[in-house]
């Protein structure tokens, strides 16, 4: 709102009234805030945006529509979380609860509204909390005095849902805690 034209031929000079330019019809999304990196579990900070624009990308404040969210690349099988429909308010929906609870490399998220072409994010992880617990991921088993346990035991550091504590660094101490001998 508030663009004037400027006419000029040599000294001579006049200015329009004031005019407004507004958007097109809602053709297409876009994402105008972009999922980042974050912890698993986490919500994403800033809140995802979501901008319903004309043919030439400029908002269309017109439109209250409801804009779905999902994962589009799902690298480690995750399942998003927080609330995945919302309406959008001046052409512009916002996803302030959105979550990952699993791991990955390379995810993206993709938004929908009826007849509109929907769009997909930029590629974002999403990484392990600290280190909560132990887990066995191989058992050990039955062996006889004196050989080495097979397969290896192996014991992982994991976050609170699940997930590899990637950034987990330290020694881990086997004692025997129970048998009859």
């Amino acid at each position: 709102t508030g663009y004037r034209l400027l006419a000029t031929s040599g000294s001579l000079t006049r200015t329009s009234a004031a005019f407004s330019i507004t958007a097109g019809v809602a053709t297409q999304l876009s994402f105008t805030v972009q999922p980042v990196t974050t912890t698993a579990g986490v919500g994403f900070t800033p809140a995802v945006r979501v901008a319903a624009q004309d043919n030439l990308g400029n908002t269309v404040p017109s439109f209250t529509g409801m804009v779905t969210m999902a994962i589009g690349s799902n690298p480690a099988g995750g399942t998003l979380s927080g609330t995945t429909t919302v309406a959008a308010v001046n052409g512009v929906a916002v996803f302030s609860t959105l979550a990952i609870a699993k791991a990955g490399s390379g995810y993206t998220l993709s938004a929908t509204a009826g007849t509109l072409s929907p769009a997909t994010s930029a590629v974002f992880d999403i990484t392990p909390a600290a280190a909560t617990q132990l887990a066995f991921t191989v058992q050990p088993a039955t062996t006889t005095a004196g050989a080495t346990i097979t397969p290896a035991i192996q014991v992982t550091a994991r976050e609170p849902l699940g997930n590899t504590a990637t950034a987990s660094v330290g020694n881990v101490t086997l004692a025997l805690t129970a048998g009859t001998a």
